[in-house]
């Protein structure tokens, strides 16, 4: 297994395997509707932001990390492959980014479902914001200090 900078073109991929991993939730049609420009990565995000990929014949799981922002947008794994330690891996490559870059500390917005992973990573919850995608749902805001 291989963890790499994405490069043009993987912005698809990435995409799809993001919305999938993200169904693989059960949520409704309607709602990943709703959810599909939030979901997409594209030529910009790869071009300004830190998104990596980890592949082995096959791309199997990817993060999106703004610096500028202190941000962690997107951690995602194949639903194939979820509970096979595809997400720590992203998740430690993350962590020597970010003190590469010197970035102390980052937040990100969890899906309910995955916030349980970041928990075990070491984040903590320091909030909630209602989602911009769903009226009625809040998501959590959870903090790493690197």
């Amino acid at each position: 297994m291989k963890i790499r900078k994405a490069a043009q073109g993987d912005q698809h991929r990435l995409t799809e395997i993001a919305i999938s991993s993200k169904t693989y939730w059960g949520y409704s049609e309607e709602f990943m509707s709703l959810c599909k420009d939030e979901l997409k990565v594209s030529r910009t995000d790869i071009q300004s932001k830190l998104v990596y990929l980890l592949e082995d014949r096959e791309i199997k799981g990817f993060y999106c990390l703004s610096i500028e922002d202190k941000r962690l947008e997107s951690l995602f794994v194949h639903p194939q492959f979820i509970g096979q330690g595809i997400g720590k891996l992203l998740w430690v490559d993350l962590l020597q980014k970010a003190k590469a870059y010197q970035l102390n500390r980052f937040q990100l917005e969890s899906d309910p479902f995955a916030e349980s992973f970041y928990v075990r990573m070491g984040a903590i919850k320091v909030g909630s914001v209602h989602s911009e995608v769903f009226p009625g749902r809040k998501l959590p805001v959870m903090e790493y200090i690197v």
